[in-house]
């Protein structure tokens, strides 16, 4: 087992998966600093919300930041004047990056950016340690409460409760990944919620996770669904599966009638070429997660 445990900080943000790329823009305050501050190759682990249970998944994947594009600054007095000798108190008109404050600087002026266009690619999938049942640990979330006006969901960091671990029902053998139940956080932490702190992530080694499963049972279900996801990717990539109002596709001209607002033969090109190629039966664990990717990019 090649595992290792690293350090870093935590967003529940989406189910992304290995190869998969999450693109958009943000005008969040802290999510455009935390973007600007990771910087390009960046590296967080983003997981998701499991809304029935209304708790954090503790299994995600370590995202890089692929792309950073800051949009516009805005710009905050912080009351620092500078005399030049003529009596009068002036901005200073200097320009410089302050890497204690991780801002930029102008003089007596602070610019933070006000919107971020970024790229997100997954990597490595990873568990988030803690304890096996009743996992509390701080993370990123989007709630309101973090809004000064509580007016809409913003980015914070706070104690989130986790699912609990359930060994069977994990695709790891029992003495994979085993959560420590003393584990601290690797950082000082905050009571300030723009303020990220870092938790203990441990990185799934996939070249070993799947040596426990040969059982004949997965090596019959592996082959039996290679010929499902060619027969999928025939249908899926035709436009005239869309004809059939029942097939459910969002990217429809009008819900409910035929037609899509994209070419499926290209989008499910370029969805296959970010995955890479698909995984052979013997490794049934990322065979499957590779199938999860190409059904829901």
């Amino acid at each position: 087992n090649n595992s290792i445990i690293v350090s870093l900080p935590v967003i529940a943000f989406d189910a992304l998966l290995p190869n998969q790329r999450l693109q958009g823009s943000t005008t969040d305050p802290t999510f455009c600093n935390f973007l600007r501050s990771m910087g390009l190759g960046g590296s967080f682990v983003m997981t998701s919300v499991n809304t029935r249970q209304r708790k954090i998944r503790r299994f995600g994947v370590v995202a890089k930041i692929e792309l950073v594009d800051v949009e516009g600054d805005d710009i905050h007095e912080v009351g620092v004047d500078i005399d030049n000798g003529d009596g009068k108190n002036d901005a200073a008109t200097s320009s410089k990056y302050d890497d204690d404050e991780e801002e930029f600087s102008l003089g007596g002026l602070l610019s933070f950016p006000t919107a971020v266009t970024f790229s997100i690619v997954g990597a490595r999938r990873c568990e988030i340690l803690g304890p096996v049942n009743g996992m509390q640990s701080r993370i990123g979330r989007w709630r309101r409460g973090y809004d000064p006006d509580g007016e809409e969901s913003r980015l914070g960091w706070g104690d989130e409760r986790f699912v609990d671990r359930v060994e069977e029902l994990t695709l790891q053998p029992p003495e994979f990944g085993v959560s420590n139940k003393n584990s601290e956080p690797l950082t000082r932490q905050s009571t300030d919620v723009t303020e990220w702190t870092n938790n203990q992530i441990l990185i799934i080694d996939e070249s070993s996770e799947d040596i426990h499963a040969t059982t004949s049972a997965i090596g019959n279900a592996t082959h039996t669904i290679l010929p499902l996801i060619t027969q999928w990717l025939s249908l899926a990539s035709n436009p005239q599966t869309y004809d059939n109002t029942n097939v459910v596709a969002s990217t429809r001209r009008k819900s409910g009638e035929p037609g899509l607002v994209v070419n499926p033969t290209a989008l499910l090109k370029k969805v296959q070429e970010e995955l890479g190629p698909m995984p052979p039966p013997e490794r049934p664990t990322a065979l499957a997660v590779w199938g999860a990717g190409l059904l829901n990019p």
